[in-house]
């Protein structure tokens, strides 16, 4: 006990000693000289640590005092500098074993330990290896990082961290992860290609930031060479080709240095799959042929063909699967006249023909389509058609005047077209069309039959009467009886269906009978008297 003046003080004992680096205990840390640092706790103004009984134990190190370099002692810590470096790996424990204070009270502290890291993470499982050449263009590079001690920093890992170079060239690349391992890919390489990969500045993750973390690099290189399969080529038909053959073959030429396997080929047509195991395909001479059967295609079909497989005979994989579509047109075109209608009578002397054609697929060949009027061939270039920008539809005119010619009454009017197609192979598909119209004959003056018998037994029962200009002009039949009375008017238009207007049944203006007799009749056209005579009525 030990008085201050009226205060009578007991000074703490034993002592403590309290490290302060590292701090915490028990970590991890880069530096190879790793000091250790201890605060001794005491009564600075009356009792002080005695310097000269200071002593510390440091496993791997041994037992050091303040006389020693590696211990000084100084504003009341104790500090630890090795002279040697650790080695890594080195589990470092270190403790205050001996010391007093100026009272005579010990000072003691507990042991403090540390993990010492030199190394860098480690690189391992590296695919595609060093110096392996990889069979595929498909590539995702895989590495493995660790760090036995310290662990992997992986929050400052990210895609800065990596290159990629193909053929010495930078490449474009993706990365992502899934701890412990790193994943490259998305970068383009082409048959024959090497890849190198590097990786810089990958960090370990020690517990004390008084040293930098160990950063770990590597770079290595690969190559591609991927085997070269079979190459296919269409031979026929080529893409979108439209074709008229029935029977229409498919040849495709597959070419293979080692040689093809001819029962990996697969040829799917429509969705139907053949291989040379059926009788519709075979391979010979470097040529995959198929040939339908009878009644395989059917007219106005979209056929697809796919090559999906063929192997050589070391198993390398078709190079470029083949896949295209072709069309297939079997009809030819159609055609209607539609001016005049067919089969109708006109009058017009000059009466113009048109002709309305359609293809549904290959288009129609103007070059190859003629148009025959009245015996005379007009090939359908010479009539200027107007044909739709796909060739599927048109319209061809033949005006009489342009060609000097007209029709005379009582004409019959030949119409025939001759029409193809243009599809790209066989064909083409052609059809014939013929079409009729009529021009009515020029009529004189008649009244037949004369006399008729008006008795309704279907014989003679009716007079029909003819004047020129029928047909084309109306006229008028007068009937008047002997004594100059009117007793029936018939007036006759214009058009084919003229005689049947200009008839007489033997009645009067009311419907009644007319007495048996001679009759007087008088036909009026355009105003003047045309034919005029007697008509007689027997009963």
């Amino acid at each position: 006990v030990y008085g201050r003046g009226d205060t009578v003080y007991a000074p703490p004992c034993p002592g403590k000693g309290e490290f302060f680096y590292p701090a915490p205990c028990g970590g991890i840390t880069t530096c190879s000289h790793q000091g250790v640092a201890l605060a001794l706790v005491g009564e600075p103004d009356f009792f002080v640590p005695v310097e000269s009984t200071l002593e510390m134990w440091v496993s791997p190190g041994g037992r050091f005092s303040t006389a020693d370099d590696e211990l000084t002692f100084r504003d009341d810590t104790l500090e630890y500098a090795p002279a040697n470096p650790f080695h890594n790996g080195d589990t470092v424990r270190a403790a205050l074993v001996a010391g007093f204070d100026t009272a005579g009270c010990p000072i003691v502290s507990d042991t403090c330990w540390f993990v010492v890291d030199l190394q860098p993470p480690i690189f391992d499982s590296l695919y595609p290896a060093p110096g392996e050449t990889v069979q595929t263009a498909d590539i995702t590079v895989r590495m493995f990082i660790y760090d036995s001690l310290a662990g992997v920093r992986w929050s400052e890992v990210g895609r800065d961290n990596f290159e990629v170079f193909v053929d010495g060239v930078p490449a474009e690349f993706s990365v992502y992860s899934d701890h412990p391992f790193m994943y490259i890919h998305g970068f383009e390489v082409r048959n024959g290609d090497s890849v190198r990969v590097c990786a810089h500045n990958i960090p370990d993750d020690p517990t004390y930031d008084y040293c930098p973390p160990n950063m770990a690099d590597t770079c290595w290189t690969f190559y591609v060479l991927v085997p070269f399969g079979p190459v296919a080529q269409i031979i026929i038909p080529p893409e979108s080709t439209i074709s008229a053959c029935v029977d229409q073959q498919i040849w495709i030429a597959i070419t293979d240095t080692d040689g093809v396997d001819s029962n990996t080929i697969v040829l799917v047509i429509n969705g139907d799959t053949f291989t040379c195991a059926d009788e519709e395909l075979s391979f010979k001479d470097d040529t995959l042929r198929f040939y339908p059967p009878e009644g395989y295609w059917h007219n106005g079909e979209t056929v697809r063909v796919q090559l999906i497989r063929a192997d050589d005979i070391y198993g390398a994989e078709l190079q470029n699967p083949l896949s295209w579509e072709f069309f297939l047109d079997f009809q030819p075109p159609a055609a209607t006249m539609t001016l005049p209608p067919d089969s109708s009578w006109v009058l017009d002397i000059y009466q113009p023909v048109q002709i309305d054609f359609s293809e549904n697929l290959a288009g129609v060949d103007v070059a190859a389509c003629t148009l025959v009027v009245d015996a005379v061939r007009y090939p359908f270039d010479e009539l200027a058609p107007a044909v739709a920008a796909d060739s599927l539809s048109g319209t061809v005119s033949f005006d009489p005047q342009r060609f000097g010619v007209r029709w005379f009454y009582g004409d019959t009017i030949l119409v025939a077209a001759h029409l193809c197609d243009s599809p790209d192979t066989c064909g083409p598909n052609c059809a014939e069309f013929l079409w009729v119209f009529y021009l009515p004959p020029t009529e004189g003056c008649s009244r037949l039959p004369n006399p008729f018998t008006p008795n309704a037994d279907g014989i003679n029962d009716r007079c029909v009467f003819t004047f020129p200009g029928m047909y084309y002009q109306s006229g008028t039949v007068y009937i008047y009886d002997i004594h100059n009375v009117l007793v029936r008017r018939i007036e006759v238009p214009v058009g084919i269906d003229a005689k049947s207007y200009a008839v007489w049944d033997g009645t009067d203006f009311r419907g009644n009978p007319v007495p048996p007799g001679v009759y007087l009749y008088v036909i009026i056209c355009g105003g003047e008297v045309v034919c005029n005579g007697t008509v007689t009525v027997a009963r």
